[in-house]
């Protein structure tokens, strides 16, 4: 059997299996309704007072309402919360007001019964974040955050194209992974 034989069998069945990945990635979203869902740290930013400009406050309002009314546990690293404290201090004018958005806000996650803040320090997560890490993905914050992900809950929502595109590539592929739209646009 010559070589480009197995290659034209294989591309004829490509479009089923682009089929199939497309009906595995409602039926993802479907299955991880009442379960955990891993936000990254853009949807957190904020609660603790730093604008995104992708994304009006009403936007986030309906996500975290929708991802609630669900029944969903918001998984959120450790990580995500030193990452967008970082942000807020370097971003904020140090107001008195600002300061009290930032610490309402803070607390407001941490006493959440709906939020679950996951430590990083956890050998489970070390692994898949080193293993993230050696497939390319740079950012040690996000290694963690996305490995927190892989092994607390059920699919991971990130704007970050790097990390959908490097978890995609490796052994965490059946892992899903939806940006703010995918995950809107199929659940609402």
């Amino acid at each position: 059997m010559p070589d480009n034989y197995l290659a034209s069998y294989i591309a004829s069945y490509l479009p089923y299996i682009f089929k199939f990945n497309e009906i595995k990635t409602i039926y993802s979203v479907k299955l991880i309704l009442n379960g955990k869902i891993a936000i990254d740290t853009t949807y957190i930013l904020p609660s603790l007072g730093v604008k995104i400009e992708e994304f009006s406050q009403e936007d986030l309002e309906a996500f975290f309402k929708t991802l609630f009314r669900k029944g969903c546990i918001v998984i959120l690293s450790d990580v995500s919360l030193i990452e967008a404290l970082g942000k807020s201090l370097r971003y904020a004018i140090l107001s008195e007001e600002k300061i009290e958005i930032l610490r309402s806000g803070y607390l407001s996650i941490l006493t959440d019964k709906r939020i679950q803040v996951i430590s990083h320090v956890d050998a489970s997560i070390f692994e898949v974040a080193l293993d993230l890490r050696m497939e390319g993905l740079e950012d040690l914050f996000d290694c963690l955050i996305a490995g927190t992900a892989i092994t607390h809950s059920e699919a991971l929502i990130t704007e970050d194209d790097q990390i959908r595109r490097v978890i995609k590539r490796t052994t965490y592929a059946y892992f899903p992974v939806f940006n703010f739209s995918q995950f809107m646009g199929k659940t609402s």
